[in-house]
């Protein structure tokens, strides 16, 4: 517990002889305090991955929102109600298990941000989002032109970016049974959300209310297979206890 708390002044204390020959007291009341810090760390701790996948399942759910808005007026949709945005992006928010405010005045700005081509108008009490004629063209040839200088670096921050996520999740420990969620659970949000923009698009339109049990197993296929460092000496592919999901112990045990 005091390890864990780095607690050097009490740490020094306890090493620093035989506690009984020293007569060595405690207080009832610094003995609550200790394990108090310590069931506070221990909670911060667990709350650590959920806070990761909370933000990366937000980001995604923004990024769809964009996605869809750009394939939209592609399609010569030039006016986009705010509210309808809104209640767009906080369904998709709901069904990633995100329950919060989303306000739309912030959300406004942040569309706006991403599209500064784009202009606020307001009619009555509804306000929207109008793009120009020209806005077509320039996401036509956004997507037209190619870099495959800039491709290639953006594959390789999305591959550090999910495998850093995957040998640091809190993966699935089987434990005789199988949870109703346990597939879902023992997948990093990242490459969860990797995989279905793969398999789906990344248009809002394109989602599902719940991971298809295509991302669910492509996922722990790629987690199962996962290695820190790869071994030139095995004669045959070796995992690892701590990335271990579901799906592969499941189909060793039939």
């Amino acid at each position: 517990m005091i390890t864990e708390l780095n607690d050097t002044q009490l740490l020094t204390r306890i090493c620093g002889g035989d506690l009984m020959a020293m007569e060595a007291k405690y207080h009832l009341s610094c003995m609550v305090k200790l394990r108090n810090r310590h069931r506070s760390l221990i909670r911060k701790q667990s709350q650590v991955p959920d806070d990761i996948d909370s933000k990366m399942n937000e980001s995604w759910a923004f990024v769809e929102l964009t996605r869809y808005i750009e394939e939209a007026v592609t399609s010569g949709t030039h006016l986009f109600k705010l509210s309808e945005i809104h209640s767009l992006h906080v369904t998709r928010l709901e069904e990633l298990n995100i329950n919060k405010q989303v306000n739309k005045t912030r959300l406004k700005d942040r569309l706006l941000e991403k599209f500064p081509e784009a202009q606020e108008q307001s009619y009555g009490k509804n306000s929207v989002l109008v793009f120009k004629e020209g806005m077509k063209n320039i996401v036509h040839d956004a997507v037209k032109t190619r870099n495959f200088s800039e491709d290639a670096l953006i594959l390789s921050k999305a591959a550090m970016i999910v495998r850093k996520d995957i040998l640091s999740h809190k993966g699935f420990t089987f434990t005789g049974s199988f949870s109703a969620q346990c597939q879902e659970d023992s997948l990093p949000s990242s490459l969860k959300a990797l995989v279905s923009m793969i398999l789906n698009g990344s248009n809002l339109k394109d989602q599902s209310k719940n991971d298809s049990q295509a991302t669910l197993t492509i996922g722990q296929t790629i987690v199962f297979n996962t290695k820190k460092r790869t071994s030139h000496s095995a004669d045959k592919p070796r995992h690892t206890l701590e990335r271990e999901p579901p799906l592969p112990i499941y189909i060793g045990m039939n």
